[in-house]
C-alpha cells in the first residue's frame, strides 16, 4: 500500500511543470531521518545523514554507519531523486543487505529540506524494503550575497 502511495505521489507531482531546482542542494547537510522496515513491520531510527553536494552535482557523505560510495542525481517531473549506493552496515541492528538509497526531494529551502527515502537490498527488486523521511539542516548557513557580511555561497566542507 505505501508503495502504491509512493507511485501515485510521483505520478501526480511529475504532472506539474516547474519543480526542485537542484541548485538547492549545493553545499553540506546534515539531518536525522526514522524508517520503518515493511516486514516485519518495525520502526527504526533515529539514522543521521551527512550529504556534501558539490557545483557539479557529485555527492558523498554517510547514512547511519554506512558510507555513500556512488551516487546519482536526476530531475524526475517536479522531484529531485538522489540514488546512492552504499558501503557498510547504517547500524548495527540494521539488515546487511540494505545497501541502495533513493532520496526523493520535493521542495528545498534555504537552509533546510525534507526528502522521503528508501533502502534496498536489490537495485532491480526488494520484497522488504525499508521506508522514511528525513529533515536536513544546512550545517553552515548560506548567507545573502548582497548584504554585508560576505558573500558566502557555498558553506565548506564538514
Amino acid at each position: 500500500m505505501k508503495d502504491l502511495a509512493l507511485v501515485c505521489l510521483l505520478w501526480g507531482v511529475s504532472q506539474s511543470p516547474g519543480g526542485v531546482d537542484p541548485q538547492g542542494l549545493v553545499g553540506a547537510w546534515r539531518g536525522e531521518g526514522r524508517y520503518v522496515e515493511v516486514e516485519p513491520d518495525r520502526e527504526l531510527g533515529p539514522v543521521i545523514f551527512t550529504l556534501y553536494v558539490d557545483a557539479s552535482f557529485h555527492g558523498e557523505g554517510t547514512v547511519g554507519e554506512a558510507r555513500i560510495r556512488e551516487w546519482k542525481l536526476e530531475k524526475s517531473g517536479r522531484v529531485l531523486r538522489i540514488e546512492a549506493r552504499l558501503e557498510g552496515r547504517i547500524r548495527m541492528d540494521a539488515p546487511p543487505d540494505k545497501d541502495d538509497l533513493v532520496l526523493l526531494v520535493e521542495e528545498v529551502g534555504v537552509n533546510t529540506f525534507t526528502a522521503e527515502f528508501k533502502l534496498r537490498g536489490d537495485a532491480a527488486f526488494d520484497p522488504r524494503p525499508a521506508e522514511g523521511r528525513v529533515t536536513f539542516m544546512r550545517v553552515r548557513p548560506l548567507r545573502d550575497p548582497e548584504r554585508p557580511g560576505g558573500p558566502a555561497t557555498e558553506p565548506n566542507r564538514p
